[in-house]
Formats: structure tokens, C-alpha cells, sequence
């Protein structure tokens, strides 16, 4: 039986297996896995860092090709999520499973916004400016989002609420924080801060600001996770913020250019930001479903044979006592 007031997402006896990925301490072999997608990640940066200027080429498709599977994978993986919390109602699970609504949400909107994605001035909102700010709205909720986990994970705090109950209240938030944020980067622009003013080449040194705030506070939850760090779910949380990074630093450090070596590699980072909890949660909980199934299995054999060997005792002495 899992412990639901421990201090930790751990379990309540070495005997009894975890029934949700987010239970499971990290291992030696995540570590080794999380460590080797990290070093990647810099081998890859290291010998870029001095092209992250050098224009590539303008690809209109990559990026909706790119952000919508970057949708796709954020929505999926806080399903996983909110199964994980109807298993175990811990809060911590509803808030991290909400920054990846959030993440999913504003992945999608920049995408119908940003210029030759779906549209040569995109779908909705301003040309300039919107795309920005939905990236801005992005990379500021989700890292907030990763925050409030770190902070609650550890309190072992359980939902006093019905379990559908509370989910059912997380999306109605969600969605209505969503809108709202989302009427004012469409309808609201003017009544902004500009992080454009000229063209869609170069933006303004307040946009430069917003980047390294949002670098400075990627590394802040970053580094708040890293020291309370405990379960798988924790663990690959914080490749994830390291994969997200690379965004604001190409913009703050390498003047912004869109479509440049830099600009691309950064999405591609972001790809696999996305991807890399999804992939896990989906690899863990087969793991741990092969493992309860063999478990029970063995059980059902056990129990099987246990009957079988009562019956032969019962066979034996009834044998034993017939008169001869």
C-alpha cells in the first residue's frame, strides 16, 4: 500500500512497487541517460556556437511542422500526466500536467500566428508581435508551472476533492487563463510592449531583456528542481528546462536573426524538450504495466499450484484411509 502523507513521492515499504511513474525514484541508469542527452546536447552546441549568426535559408514549413508536433506531444504528455493523478491524486501532478496544457496551448497559437507558417501574415493577431508574445506566454507559464511542482512535490499534499472533480476545475482554469491571455496578445497588441518594430528580422533591445529574464528563470527553476530533485518525474523535468534554454540565449546572445544556424538548432532543442518527458512516461509506465503483469502472473501460478498441491495432499490421505 503506497503511503499518501509521506514527506516524498517515495514508497511506503522497499516490498511494495510504485503504481505511478512519478513514485519512482530515478536510478543510476536514468541518470547515465539523462547525463548522455545532455552531453549531446552540448556536443552539438559547442562547435555551433560560432555560425548561431549564419544565415541558412528562410524554411516557412519547418516551423509549423516542427511547433505542431511540439503541440501534440505537450497535450499528450499532460493526459499521461492527469492519468498518473487519477492513480495517485497528488496536486503537484495537476500543476505540472497544467504547464503542459499551457506549453501545448501557446505552442499551437504562435504557430497560427507566426508569418508563413499556415498563412504569409499568419492566421490571427498581429504580424509582429504576437508571435512574440505568445512565445513569451509559453516560456513564462511553464516554467511557473515546473516551479509550483518543485515546490509542492515533497509536501504529499492529496486533492480533498473527488478526483474528477479536480481535474475537471484544473481545465476550466487552464482554458480560461488560456483565452484570456491569448484575446490579449491577439486583440491587445497595440497596448503592449513592441519586441518589433521594423521587420521580422531583428528585434528590439526590450526583447532582448525578455529573453535573458526568461533564461535567468528557466536556470532558477532549474536549479530549484535540481535540489529537490527525487523521482524519474524530476529527473528528466530538468533535461527538459536544459533542452528549453538554448531558445532565449540565441536570442540574447546572438542578436536575434531569425532563420540562422542558431535559430533552427534552438527549435530543434525545443523538439526535444517536448518530447523527452512524453517519450519517458510512455517507456516507464509499459515497463512498470510488464512488471505488475508478470507480478500478478506469478501470483495467479502460485496461488494455482498452491490448490494443486492441496488437492494431491487431500487425494493421498483419502487413498491412505480407504479400508483395504
Amino acid at each position: 500500500m503506497l503511503n499518501h502523507d509521506t514527506r516524498q513521492f517515495t514508497l511506503a515499504a522497499d516490498h511494495d512497487p510504485p503504481t505511478v511513474v512519478a513514485l519512482m525514484p530515478y536510478t543510476p541508469r536514468h541518470r547515465a541517460m539523462a547525463l548522455g542527452i545532455v552531453a549531446g546536447m552540448l556536443a552539438v552546441w559547442a562547435p555551433l556556437l560560432p555560425f548561431v549568426n549564419l544565415q541558412i535559408g528562410r524554411v516557412d514549413s519547418f516551423l509549423p511542422v516542427v511547433q505542431t508536433i511540439m503541440s501534440a506531444a505537450d497535450l499528450l504528455t499532460a493526459t499521461l500526466l492527469f492519468a498518473q493523478y487519477t492513480v495517485q491524486p497528488h496536486r503537484a501532478l495537476l500543476v505540472v500536467a497544467t504547464g503542459y496544457i499551457f506549453a501545448g496551448a501557446f505552442a499551437l497559437l504562435q504557430t497560427l500566428t507566426f508569418p508563413g507558417s499556415y498563412a504569409p501574415n499568419g492566421l490571427i493577431g498581429d504580424v509582429y508581435n504576437t508571435p512574440a508574445w505568445f512565445f513569451v506566454l509559453w516560456y513564462t507559464t511553464f516554467p511557473l508551472s515546473i516551479l509550483g511542482y518543485a515546490l509542492l512535490k515533497d509536501t504529499g499534499k492529496i486533492s480533498s476533492r473527488s478526483i474528477r472533480t479536480s481535474i475537471a476545475i484544473t481545465l476550466i482554469c487552464v482554458s480560461g487563463a488560456i483565452t484570456l491571455l491569448s484575446w490579449l496578445a491577439i486583440s491587445q497588441t497595440e497596448h503592449l510592449p513592441k519586441f518589433f518594430t521594423t521587420g521580422l528580422m531583428r528585434q528590439t533591445p526590450l526583447s532582448n531583456q525578455f529573453n535573458v529574464g526568461l533564461t535567468i528563470l528557466g536556470c532558477l527553476v532549474l536549479l530549484v528542481l535540481f535540489v529537490r530533485r527525487r523521482t524519474v518525474l524530476d529527473l528528466w523535468l530538468m533535461v527538459t528546462l536544459f533542452a528549453a534554454i538554448p531558445n532565449f540565449l540565441v536570442a540574447a546572445y546572438a542578436g536575434a536573426d531569425r532563420f540562422s544556424a542558431g535559430w533552427y538548432t534552438a527549435r530543434g532543442f525545443a523538439l526535444i524538450a517536448s518530447c523527452i518527458l512524453l517519450s519517458v512516461l510512455v517507456i516507464e509506465m509499459t515497463v512498470l504495466y510488464s512488471r505488475l503483469a508478470n507480478a500478478l502472473m506469478m501470483q495467479r501460478r502460485e496461488h494455482a499450484n498452491r490448490f494443486v498441491s492441496i488437492d494431491a495432499a487431500t487425494a493421498a490421505i483419502a487413498h491412505e484411509s480407504t479400508p483395504r
